[in-house]
């Protein structure tokens, strides 16, 4: 009984290995594509453009919020609004950082952080405030720690 299990086991796994195996087919990803999607909206922005912003502030999400002034042509198509909100994940108010576009909806953009030009001053309270928590306001208290939060996450990424 023993042996005819083990000949049946055998015969089956002669078979997966010597059954005819199809190509796999190659992928690449590409994480910064060159080529916008299919859907992607042209107006304000063309595709990965890169631009300097400062961080005016954050949304619920944490995100920074950015305003930037469109040209006048578009302003006057886009219902007289003469500036056009980015926002851009992992950064602090206060904050001058080049951003790289990838998304345009209809009344905001999206984009990714390229660098930091210029450190918010909320950077320097979060040195102090480890120090010393007395003399801050619980919304200053709540800024340097994000700070330092995305501090950290800045230097293990």
């Amino acid at each position: 009984m023993k042996s005819l299990l083990f000949v049946m086991i055998l015969k089956s796994t002669l078979a997966l290995l010597l059954r005819p195996i199809a190509p796999f087919r190659t992928t690449t990803v590409k994480l910064f594509s060159s080529q916008p999607a299919r859907k992607f909206r042209s107006f304000p922005f063309p595709y990965h453009s890169e631009m300097v912003v400062e961080i005016e502030s954050l949304t619920s999400l944490g995100q920074g919020v950015a305003r930037v002034p469109l040209p006048a042509a578009d302003a006057e198509s886009h219902d007289g609004e003469n500036r056009w909100v980015v926002f851009v994940p992992s950064v602090l108010p206060g904050e001058t950082v080049r951003v790289r576009v990838f998304r345009n909806d209809k009344t905001f953009s999206d984009a990714d952080l390229v660098e930091v030009i210029t450190p918010s001053p909320a950077a320097s309270i979060s040195t102090s405030a480890s120090r010393n928590n007395a003399g801050l306001s619980s919304s200053k208290l709540l800024t340097s720690l994000l700070a330092t939060i995305i501090s950290i996450a800045r230097a293990t990424f």
